[in-house]
């Protein structure tokens, strides 16, 4: 998978060197989830090309609006690691340069998580996906007539947990 990202980060890097705040190194912003996993690939990166990677730990709250404000002025990072529902503003305020991929790499990609991506044409490149779900508490929410605690939470508009 790590050599998979560093294939990833090449790609990306191939447009990114001459735009860098500062040339010839390749800037990541990355929250401190992302940034050590970030930092192995960078240097693995820098080792095989010897164009060195440098990873900012920027909290994610904060990378999007730093990243809004430092851009415009060719000031900030050459990518930054963060959620697709940012793509739209992004492109729109201009921020974004398009990914082209190859068949064969795009084929690499969940097509799905790569529409998520797209606005217009690809803009970023996932490297992780993430399944949010419906969970709930069995002492709170009780099977009723069969059905398991949460079918009766979903069909049963008049319950409330705690019978609130």
């Amino acid at each position: 998978m790590r050599k998979f990202l560093a294939v990833t980060l090449a790609v990306l890097a191939l447009g990114l060197l001459g735009l860098a705040a500062e040339p010839g190194k390749i800037i990541i912003w990355a929250d401190d989830t992302r940034a050590p996993v970030f930092e192995q690939i960078g240097a693995a990166y820098t080792e095989a090309t010897g164009i060195p990677v440098e990873v900012i730990e920027v909290g994610f709250g904060d990378i999007r609006g730093q990243f809004t404000t430092a851009a415009p002025t060719g000031e900030g990072p050459a990518i930054i690691i963060g959620a697709h529902d940012w793509v739209g503003e992004l492109v729109a305020n201009g921020l974004l340069g398009e990914i082209n991929l190859s068949e064969e790499l795009a084929a690499k990609f969940d097509q799905v998580a790569l529409e998520a991506f797209t606005y217009g044409a690809l803009y970023g490149l996932p490297y992780a996906r993430e399944g949010v779900a419906l969970v709930y508490n069995k002492a709170l929410v009780p099977a009723v007539g069969g059905r398991s605690g949460v079918a009766t939470l979903l069909l049963t508009p008049d319950i409330a947990p705690g019978g609130e």
